[in-house]
């Protein structure tokens, strides 16, 4: 038969039946309406339980998918089945109550059953490789995530570090300015010092002022004292190169 999915499927169903004894619901029949019914409104009654088995099977697996029907659909289908042949039986007026509905067999056909389980195979090879490309996918976005939470949590600390310094800066200018408009004289003063200080604090030459009452060179300068003053690691020129 033909399942929903347009796939062949082979199915092998055992229906268990009896004469009907059951009291119909309403009326004036009594538990003996089954019997007569079995044995004069139906010729063959095998036969008829047969062909409404085989007619409400194939209509129910043609409203499934094949692997449901093979694979966790069989209960289900097996009692919808057992509902819609004792359905169609009353409507013949059989005589006969179905009891039990098993599926035994649901596969393809013999023929074909090499080339669906290379299909079988195919189908697991796919869905391994989706998870397969599934894991990696999420392992990638995580790691980009992580590498981008670091980028901006980097972002956001440089901003904080420009914005304080910033924010230093124009307080030590508001506060520069202050004092300038008090006394622009002494603060001139000072703001030269302060960069003449940075400027001349890496030279490695010796100033001397003659305007202090110094004349001439004089005799004796201990000048690798001097330079050893200025720290350890600097870098000391020849003698010719000290003034």
């Amino acid at each position: 038969m033909l399942t929903g999915d347009e796939n062949i499927i082979d199915t092998q169903v055992v229906v268990f039946w009896k004469i009907d004894t059951r009291i119909p619901k309403g009326g004036n029949q009594d538990n003996l309406t089954g019997v007569r019914n079995f044995l004069f409104n139906i010729r063959n009654p095998e036969l008829t339980v047969k062909n409404a088995s085989e007619a409400a099977l194939r209509e129910i697996i043609g409203k499934n998918r094949f692997e449901f029907a093979r694979t966790g659909g069989r209960a289900k289908i097996a009692g919808e089945a057992q509902i819609l042949i004792q359905d169609i039986l009353d409507r013949y007026g059989a005589g006969v109550e179905v009891t039990r509905v098993q599926l035994q067999k649901v596969d393809p056909p013999g023929s074909v059953l090499d080339a669906f389980r290379d299909v079988q195979v195919a189908r697991a090879d796919m869905e391994r490789k989706i998870n397969e490309a599934e894991a990696y996918r999420n392992e990638v976005v995580q790691r980009s995530k992580g590498v981008a939470a670091q980028i901006v949590l980097r972002a956001e600390g440089y901003k904080r570090e420009k914005t304080e310094i910033a924010t230093g800066e124009s307080q030590r200018f508001l506060a520069v300015y202050e004092q300038f408009k008090q006394n622009k004289a002494v603060t001139k003063r000072r703001l030269y010092l302060d960069a003449m200080r940075d400027v001349l604090k890496g030279m490695d030459k010796i100033l001397i002022d003659n305007r202090a009452g110094g004349v001439g060179v004089v005799p004796y300068l201990p000048l690798d004292t001097l330079m050893r003053g200025r720290g350890a690691g600097a870098q000391t020129k020849p003698a010719g190169e000290n003034q």
